[in-house]
């Protein structure tokens, strides 16, 4: 089997490409090759209202945090907001209880759904899913607080390997201009040709590629402004490093499956992020 550290390096142009000239053909056949790209400006129109829809969102999940409850991954609010006790550096006590997901998703927010309905998005994504795409689960915001904590290395397949998939893609975009120190997004060229790799399964980097396995000099950073948006395949290595900033960092995540089981699967409700 292939290591993380034998996997080729890229040149930014390899995977970038911008929403006023797309070649949907060129994109696709990148991102089979690499694992991911990215479409600079692809969602830019939405994000002044999607920004605003975002703050109305953390303040309904802080002002319920006090009633929040115990869960897996941190703390629920009613509305469905995550709150995590994580450190910004993993290493020391856990600290503030900050949000890493805001209580938003398509049902809730029209320009969170309008974005995950854009044709353009769509038309790369039905590409790369050779038609067979249907949608998992509503979407989410991740957001990152200022000063907010890292996101470890880590693949998506790890939470659907069991959900009768045969391949997703997930879009990821970015809702304010976020440059490295915000917590921009890294990813690691070519992992998705290998298998999916040991994460840990409990304590402080639970969800997490093993730091023996895989770390940051394998990836690769990727800042960019309001509306750029990235594909990446379900096995595809990405994480993102804290935000050192004095502003929260929000993205919008949605994901697309392939394979006519998934559909049966939403129907009956099941195979949900």
């Amino acid at each position: 089997m292939k290591s993380v550290r034998d996997l080729p390096s890229i040149e930014l142009s390899q995977i970038e490409f911008h929403a006023a000239d797309l070649d949907v053909e060129r994109a696709a056949k990148a991102y089979e090759d690499v694992g991911f790209v990215v479409i600079r400006g692809l969602l830019s129109r939405y994000m002044p209202q999607m920004q605003a829809e975002v703050e109305a969102s953390v303040a309904l999940a802080h002002a319920e945090l006090p009633q929040a409850e115990h869960a897996r991954y941190g703390w629920l609010t009613k509305s469905g907001g995550v709150f995590t006790e994580r450190s910004v550096d993993l290493e020391s006590a856990p600290g503030r209880r900050q949000l890493i997901v805001a209580p938003l998703d398509q049902r809730s927010s029209p320009t969170m759904k309008a974005c995950a309905q854009d044709d353009a998005l769509l038309r790369l994504a039905r590409r790369i899913l050779a038609d067979e795409i249907h949608p998992i689960g509503t979407g989410q915001c991740m957001y990152k607080e200022a000063h907010g904590t890292a996101m470890s290395l880590h693949q998506d397949g790890v939470y659907t390997r069991v959900q009768g998939y045969r391949d997703v893609v997930t879009t990821y975009a970015y809702v304010v201009p976020t440059p490295l120190e915000r917590g921009a997004i890294w990813l690691v060229p070519y992992s998705h040709q290998l298998e999916l790799l040991p994460h840990y399964e409990d304590g402080p980097y639970e969800g997490s590629i093993h730091q023996d396995v895989c770390d940051w000099s394998n990836a690769i950073a990727l800042p960019g402004d309001a509306g750029d948006t990235f594909f990446w395949q379900w096995k595809t290595i990405h994480g993102s490093k804290p935000n050192f900033t004095d502003e929260p960092r929000p993205t919008l995540v949605a994901r697309y499956g392939r394979n006519a089981e998934a559909q049966l699967m939403a129907e009956k409700g099941l195979g949900q992020w």
